[in-house]
Formats: C-alpha cells, structure tokens, sequence
C-alpha cells in the first residue's frame, strides 16, 4: 500500500537508530569493561560487561569475560582466605613464642619461633629472638661451667683446711702448714689459711726448730729441682719460703724447666 510506505520507512528508521544506538552503548560498555579488567578491578568490569550484555545478549565475548572474571575472584578469595589463616597462624605462633621467651622456656620458644619462620620466612622478630635465646642459653651454660668449677674449688679448699685443722690438732706444724698453703693456692683471697699459716710460724719461731725445718725443706727442694721435678720443687721451695721469708737464697730461684740437650 502506498499510503503505508512512509510509515514503514519511519519504523524501520527508528528501528536502525536504536540498533546503532545499542551498539555505540555496548561497544562503550565493552571499552570501559576491558580497562577495568586491564586494571584488575574485576567486580566493576563485571558490572560493565553485564551492561553490554543486556544491550546485546546474544554476545558471546562479554559472557566469556563474566565467567573469567567469576573464575578470578573465586581464586582470589581463596587466596585471600590462605592468606588470614596464614597471618593467624603466624601470629599465634609468635604469641605462643612470645610467652615461652618470657616465661624462660627457651627450648620450646625456638621451636616456636621456627614454626612462625617456616611460615614467614625472613621475618625478623623471630629470627631476631632466635639470636637473643642463644646468647642468653650459651651465657647461662659458661655460668653454670664456672659455678660448677668454684663448687669443686670451693670442696677442694674445704677438705684441704679440715686435713690442715686435724695436723694443726695434732701439733705436725710442718705438715699443716703445707696443706694450709695448698688451700691457699686454691682461694688466694681467703684470709683463714694466712692466719693458720703465721700461726704455725709463730709456734716454729725457736731459731733452731725454724733453721732445721728450713734447711729440710731447702734440701727437698733442691733434690727435686735436679731431679727434673718442677711443680714438685716449687711447692717445697714455696713452703721454705713460708717458713723463712725474709731468706734471700728462694728470691733467686725461679722455677721453670731449662733447656734440655737432647
């Protein structure tokens, strides 16, 4: 029908204008989707690209993008989620560590701080802490090595002055003397054994007693000086120093080990 043409003409203008308007959306849509993915803002990319498709449902290239950008952000949450659990098993791991170190727990303090570095690698508060325990667990066994040495000391000199009191009892001057000197070499601060020792010296005072204590003690000394005997020669030359210590002839001798010829 003639009368119709224009009509129809109309219609089919108006049907071409909103085609190309929904074209110029989707393809606007479609632009500002694929910057937003570029970008990593994948919920808003999403939302743009749900927008061209309603423009064009039939498209297939926003409905692939939708189902990539639902598959990224399940994965993203999933490592989100690895994530928190490893940051609250990092931290309980520090807090439990943190306890043990104050508390003095030092072995299973380290074993908790590995666990936190086994999860965090490099982190510095547990690796930092690690040093600090092994200083402060080397520090408490060199203390302990040296209580332990001044204990067995402290028996020696113990046993030594109790062997010395006995002699000293029973009047053997001499020998008690040497044992109280023995003591002394243990505990050079003690003043207990000097006093013991002047004692004795002051009992022996009698010149003739004094002299003939001196000369056997001299006489020791020197036979186990020839003799090669050192440590022995020392000691005895050492206890006639005590017995006469303004004598002259023990300021000349010092004991070492002489050359040999062979």
């Amino acid at each position: 029908d003639s009368e119709s043409y224009p009509s129809e003409k109309i219609a089919e203008i108006e049907k071409l204008v909103i085609i190309t308007q929904n074209q110029d959306k989707y393809d606007a849509a479609i632009v500002s989707a694929d910057e937003l993915w570029n970008k990593q803002e994948y919920k808003a990319s999403a939302d743009e690209y749900m927008k061209a498709l309603s423009l064009k449902p039939a498209e297939a290239y926003p409905q692939s993008q939708i189902a990539l950008i639902d598959t990224k952000l399940a994965e993203l949450a999933k490592e989100r989620e690895a994530a928190e659990k490893l940051e609250a098993d990092y931290s309980t791991a520090i807090s439990s560590a943190d306890a043990k170190f104050a508390a003095k727990g030092y072995e299973e303090a380290i074993s908790l701080y590995n666990s936190a570095l086994a999860l965090k690698p490099g982190e510095a508060h547990p690796t930092e802490q690690i040093n600090v325990i092994n200083g402060i667990v080397n520090q408490l066994a060199e203390e302990e090595a040296e209580n332990a040495r001044l204990a067995e000391i402290d028996e020696e000199y113990k046993a030594k002055i109790t062997e010395a009191d006995a002699l000293f009892e029973s009047k053997k001057y001499d020998e008690a003397r040497g044992i109280y000197q023995k003591a002394l070499a243990l505990k050079s601060v003690e003043t207990y054994p000097k006093e013991k020792i002047e004692a004795i010296n002051g009992i022996l005072s009698d010149a003739a007693q004094q002299e003939e204590s001196y000369k056997t003690a001299i006489a020791a000394a020197d036979d186990l000086f020839d003799a090669g005997s050192w440590e022995e020669a020392k000691s005895k030359y050492q206890e006639a120093g005590s017995i006469k210590s303004e004598e002259t002839y023990l300021s000349l001798i010092h004991i070492s080990e002489p050359t040999r010829p062979y």
